[in-house]
């Protein structure tokens, strides 16, 4: 089965709870299928961990976070 994993970090090191769960999520799941991981990151020095991410998945893409996500005008281009 092909699997799209969507994460609003990256799961790679594993500090906190929601990186551990993501983390052990996809060894588990790429025993039997391709996945293929879509991460935000917050800054250039966190894609030195896109290695560590390559044994588990097929693909792995890496996309900048907006520093204010949360900020007005993003969540409405966001919707439309």
């Amino acid at each position: 089965m092909k699997i799209l994993m969507l994460t609003p970090y990256l799961p790679y090191p594993p500090a906190s709870g929601g990186q551990i769960r993501t983390l052990n999520l996809l060894k588990y799941l790429r025993a039997k299928n391709e996945i293929t991981l879509i991460a935000l990151y917050k800054s250039d020095e966190e894609k030195k961990y896109l290695p560590y991410l390559k044994p588990y998945c097929k693909e792995v893409y890496l996309c900048k976070r907006p520093e204010k996500p949360w900020q007005f005008d993003n969540i409405f281009r966001s919707i439309f």
